[in-house]
C-alpha cells in the first residue's frame, strides 16, 4: 500500500469520523433545547393573574379571625368567581394548578394537593372538576 493511499484513506476516515461526531453532536444540542421549558409572556402574564387571585384571598383570609363565618363565605366566593372569570378568559386548569402547587409551602400539604389533583386525573376528571377541587383546597387550608 502507497503512502498516498494511506494518506488519502485516513483523510477519509478522519472527515467521516469529524462528520458523524459533529452530526450527533447537533442532535444533542437539539434534544436539550428541545427539553427545555420556554416561558412565554402570556404564560407569565396568565401566572400573575392567578396569583394576584391567591393573594387577595390570603389577604382576606389573613385578616379574618374565624367569627364570622360570612367574611370567609364570601371570600369563598369571591375566589371561586375570580378563578371561573380566569378559565373562561382562556387561563388553562393545569396553570391554576402550577400556581397553587408553587403556593404551598408545607411539604406535607403540597403532596397532600398533588395527590388530589392525580387521584382526579386518574379518575379523567374534567379541567373545570380539577379546578374546583383547588378552589376547595384553597379555602380548606386557610
Amino acid at each position: 500500500m502507497s503512502f498516498k493511499f494511506y494518506k488519502t484513506a485516513m483523510s477519509v476516515l478522519l472527515i467521516s469520523t469529524i462528520t458523524v461526531t459533529t452530526t450527533e453532536a447537533a442532535i444533542g444540542q437539539l434534544t436539550t433545547v428541545a427539553s427545555v421549558n420556554v416561558v412565554s409572556a402570556q404564560q407569565l402574564k396568565n401566572f400573575s393573574q392567578v396569583e394576584n387571585i391567591f393573594n387577595e384571598y390570603q389577604y382576606e383570609m389573613d385578616g379574618w379571625d374565624g367569627s364570622n363565618v360570612y367574611t370567609k363565605k364570601d371570600a369563598d366566593q369571591r375566589l371561586t368567581s375570580n378563578l371561573n372569570n380566569v378559565i373562561a378568559s382562556g387561563i388553562s386548569a393545569e396553570e391554576i394548578q402550577a400556581v397553587m402547587e408553587n403556593r404551598i409551602i408545607n411539604p406535607a400539604k403540597k403532596n397532600e394537593y398533588r395527590q388530589v389533583v392525580e387521584s382526579l386525573k386518574i379518575q379523567n376528571a374534567s379541567n373545570e372538576k380539577i379546578a374546583k377541587a383547588t378552589i376547595s383546597f384553597m379555602s380548606d387550608s386557610s
